[in-house]
């Protein structure tokens, strides 16, 4: 069953009681979000959440839902206690128990774990195509400016496919959204609405289709300017292939806030894999152009025959760049990490990975990691969730920009009530280069569900490490790529 876009708002009267009031001044806690969630049938919806603190951390489920719908919560599965140095996974059918028009709504978690320590994914699977999206739940930091600022780097209003912004708002009064868009050189866009409103302590989703038209092109950009705190909104974008029913959402993000004349995104994994069509998007939101040059890091006996390096991005443009023309072939598996260093500020350049089947369409989108800038001498990389289940391709994706190699440990964080048997605990990543360790090398067995989570300790530089988690159904050559949280 496919899914298609739709437009609708959600009003503050139809969220759902349990709702708390925004974070205030001197709040201590941790607030995630996911702005969109489906029950919808014939998919597994679930949130999964990692805690590796040291202590429990109590949470608190809100859930948000549309005018007309309501939610009818279950109010033992939307709070809680995550154990201590585990994972917790909620089933949004264990944590919804129906819906009483759309099957999708919105949710947020607040808990009093420690800074650093909760992190968690919304993780949905269609059992028939075998195709995963992975979202990382959104932590609000900001709850005291008067603006925020969200990009989507990429969108698309190409044929056989539906598409919709999407946002949530844990603010207390209706947020202003003005909304401007980034296109590529000879690409036109027909602005239809220039604002949204977005209710307050509720979701806004609007179609694609209703908020511009392009010509000249199916890509674009989109930049949301708000009369709102970071922390109190939200957004991600969300395409689905209507043939296959496969969708990836992928978050929206704020600018980077590092000052600077330079910026370095970062791809851990791309490929030139047959069947796929693969390429980086890359977008200026400044006055000037911005030249960029282009590193790839390859894995230990693999050797990258490269191509075009470099380019410039247009002052306010977006710029598409097939993989291919970056890498015409490898000696051993097509795949490698790239380190776009650009000639811009950090508040005006983003990017994202894409990569699509050629056979069913379907899409994994990825946002550019940005360069740490906190000056931490070791990097600790989290993913929440990873899978051992039969018929996928099961990896981790480890990074080293920095001159010499780094050794890493790595830890595995199951749920309550399940074990894995752990044959790798530490390994090396090599100097400029890429680490791919397949999850069979890491884990050989789990004592229930086959899925776990895994932080890495990596005694390297924050600035010179990076991570993915990538998963790949080769059937349907549905692929989804979990950048590592820092």
């Amino acid at each position: 069953m496919p899914f298609v876009a739709w437009l609708l708002l959600i009003p503050a009267s139809h969220a759902d009681a349990s709702l708390d009031p925004p974070p205030s001044p001197g709040y201590s806690s941790i607030t995630l979000e996911m702005p969109w969630f489906t029950q919808v049938s014939g998919y597994i919806s679930r949130f999964v959440l990692l805690n590796t603190g040291s202590a429990g951390a109590s949470f608190n489920i809100s859930v948000l839902t549309e005018t007309g719908n309501t939610a009818q919560v279950n109010s033992i599965n939307s709070s809680g206690t995550i154990p201590p140095n585990q994972q917790y996974v909620i089933n949004a059918s264990d944590l919804v128990y129906s819906l009483s028009a759309g099957q999708r709504a919105s949710a947020v978690i607040t808990s009093n774990a420690s800074a650093g320590t909760l992190t968690g994914i919304y993780n949905l699977v269609q059992p028939t195509t075998g195709a995963i999206s992975n979202v990382s739940l959104l932590k609000g930091e900001d709850f005291l400016s008067s603006s925020s600022t969200l990009i989507a780097p990429w969108f698309s209003t190409a044929s056989g496919y539906s598409s919709a912004f999407i946002f949530s708002n844990y603010g207390s009064t209706e947020a202003t959204a003005a909304v401007g868009f980034v296109a590529p050189n000879g690409t036109a866009v027909t602005t239809k609405l220039s604002s949204l409103k977005i209710p307050a302590q509720g979701q806004l989703v609007t179609d694609t289709s209703t908020l511009a038209s392009l010509t000249g092109g199916t890509d674009g950009a989109a930049v949301f300017s708000l009369n709102a705190p970071e922390g109190n909104v939200k957004g991600t974008y969300k395409i689905v292939n209507t043939v296959w029913g496969t969708a990836n959402s992928t978050e929206m993000v704020n600018p980077q806030a590092a000052s600077g004349s330079t910026t370095r995104l970062v791809a851990p994994w791309f490929s030139t894999a047959a069947g796929y069509t693969s390429s980086f998007i890359l977008i200026n939101r400044g006055s000037t152009a911005a030249s960029y040059t282009v590193s790839v890091l390859t894995e230990t006996h693999n050797t990258a025959t490269t191509a075009t390096l470099t380019g410039s991005i247009p002052a306010g443009e977006q710029v598409i760049l097939p993989a291919s023309t970056i890498v015409s072939g490898f000696t051993a598996a097509s795949r490698a990490a790239a380190v776009f260093d650009v000639s811009g500020s950090p508040a005006d350049i983003e990017g994202v990975y894409k990569i699509v089947s050629q056979g069913t369409g379907a899409i994994s989108m990825t946002i550019l990691s940005r360069a740490d800038t906190s000056g931490n001498s070791t990097t600790t990389l989290t993913l929440p969730w990873f899978s051992g289940a039969a018929g996928y391709i099961s990896r981790f994706v480890l990074v080293n920009t920095g001159a010499s190699a780094a050794p890493f440990t790595v830890q595995i964080y199951p749920e309550s009530g399940n074990w894995v048997t752990q044959t790798t605990t530490s390994g090396s990543i090599p100097a400029h280069g890429q680490l791919v360790l397949p999850v069979t090398d890491v884990i050989s067995g789990f004592g229930a569900a086959t899925r776990a989570a895994a932080v890495f300790s990596v005694s390297a530089p924050a600035s010179d490490i990076y991570g993915l988690y990538n998963i790949v159904n080769p059937t349907s050559g549905a692929i989804s790529n979990t950048m590592a949280g820092r």
